[in-house]
């Protein structure tokens, strides 16, 4: 029995790491604002689909807090997700 629904998907989110506190947060973005901004929890977050685009992001990121001095790093996360026929 095939179903449309069956299927492996693949999202990526951008975490921060503050060095100083040893904080973790997934970054989510505001587009009204045109920001990111921390979030305590990965399902509040938008995921992107692209892995590409997001380690691009994940770079920008790090540039921008590397130039402005902040005890901060990013890094590519990626939630994977099985949808499966049980019975």
């Amino acid at each position: 029995m095939g179903s449309k629904f069956v299927k492996q998907t693949e999202t990526y989110y951008v975490g921060r790491h503050n060095t100083t506190t040893d904080e973790h947060v997934v970054m989510d973005y505001n587009s009204y604002l045109g920001m990111y901004q921390p979030l305590t929890e990965l399902e509040n977050a938008k995921g992107f689909t692209d892995q590409e685009k997001t380690q691009k992001i994940v770079t920008t990121l790090n540039m921008l807090a590397e130039i402005q001095e902040e005890t901060y790093e990013f890094y590519l996360l990626k939630k994977v997700s099985d949808i499966t026929v049980v019975a």
